[in-house]
C-alpha cells in the first residue's frame, strides 16, 4: 500500500446500503451484523447517510421500540423522529487528502458516473 495514493486504493467495494422504503429493523440489523457505523442510503437522487447513532436516539425516543423498528426508514425520517445526514461523495480518483477533507472524519462515498462504488473511512486510508 506504500504506492496507494488514491481513494479507490482504499474504499471498501460495493458497500452494504439502506433503501428508504426498508424498515429500520432491517438498517439496524445490517449494522450491527456488520459492525458498520453508517449505511448510505439514496433519498431524491441524493447521497445520504444514516447513522447507528440516529438509529439508536429514534429508538430511545420512541414509546414502542417494536413500532419503531417496523418503521419504513422515509416514514420515520419524514416524521423528522430519525435523522438522516447528507454524505459527502468523491471520484474513485480522488487524492486521500481530498477524501479525508471530504470526510470530516466520518465515511465518504465514492461515486463515478452517479453510482456507488465504495465507501471510505478515515481509518480505512491509514
Amino acid at each position: 500500500m506504500g504506492d496507494a495514493t488514491i481513494v479507490a486504493d482504499f474504499m471498501v467495494r460495493d458497500p452494504a446500503c439502506a433503501e428508504p422504503w426498508q424498515p429500520v429493523a432491517l438498517a439496524r440489523h445490517r449494522m450491527l451484523m456488520s459492525s458498520f457505523s453508517y449505511l448510505p442510503m439514496r433519498v431524491d437522487g441524493e447521497w445520504k447517510r444514516i447513522s447507528d447513532y440516529a438509529i439508536a436516539m429514534y429508538l430511545a425516543r420512541s414509546e414502542s421500540r417494536r413500532r419503531a423498528l417496523a418503521w419504513r426508514i422515509e416514514v420515520a425520517h419524514s416524521d423528522g423522529a430519525l435523522s438522516i445526514e447528507p454524505a459527502p461523495t468523491v471520484s474513485p480518483r480522488a487524492t486521500v487528502k481530498q477524501a479525508l477533507d471530504a470526510s470530516a472524519g466520518k465515511p465518504v462515498l465514492v461515486v463515478a458516473e452517479d453510482r456507488l462504488i465504495g465507501i471510505a473511512t478515515p481509518f480505512d486510508m491509514l
